[in-house]
């Protein structure tokens, strides 16, 4: 049974609840939320990013990007807490700190699929990710039945040179869940 927290990769506390940060919950208990339906939650996000990104003096070109860049990363990890959530609300929060745009997501998970979960973080931080992505998308591809592979999590990072990391919390009055707070840091700008 957890008891204490835990960090996997990079993650930051200090980000929850800054300026210049947006946060949307989903609630899929009043409201049935389909994985294949998140698209359009990271699309908004992205064009709210966008109307705010016009107001810079940034190239049409890099706004594009970032626009895309945003909302193909939210639309990965809102997806993720969709398909594993267990019960209890599902936010997502983003903003731009510093030099980085900040992605963090949170969802309960049951304390007996945490063990597992972090099997497969351990794998996708242990390496190259370009190197482990190919070989996770083969191996996917001779394997039906592979499900939580990390392949979302490794483009991310393979893909917009992310930093993720990972918290898991005990979740308060639900012995049996444990809050997961994924957390996705990018440059503002790709090398």
């Amino acid at each position: 049974m957890m008891v204490d927290s835990k960090i996997i990769g990079e993650y930051d506390d200090n980000f929850t609840g800054q300026a210049g940060t947006i946060t949307v919950c989903l609630f899929p208990e009043s409201c049935k939320i389909r994985w294949s339906q998140c698209s359009a939650l990271a699309d908004f996000l992205a064009a709210y990013f966008d109307s705010t990104l016009a107001m810079s003096s940034e190239s049409s070109e890099w706004r594009r990007e970032m626009t895309g860049t945003i909302a193909y990363v939210m639309n990965e990890l809102i997806e993720n807490a969709v398909k594993f959530s267990q019960h209890g609300k599902i936010e997502a929060a983003m903003g731009f700190i510093g030099e980085e745009v900040v992605f963090v997501v949170r969802n309960s998970i049951k304390m007996s699929s945490v063990a597992t979960f972090e099997a497969v973080l351990d794998e996708i931080m242990c390496g190259n990710p370009s190197s482990i992505l190919i070989r996770k998308v083969e191996q996917n591809a001779s394997d039906e039945k592979v499900r939580g592979s990390g392949l979302g999590f490794l483009s991310i990072m393979s893909d917009y040179n992310a930093k993720l990391g990972w918290k898991f919390d005990p979740a308060e009055h639900a012995p049996d869940r444990v809050i997961v707070s994924t957390m996705a840091r990018l440059p503002k700008t790709r090398k």
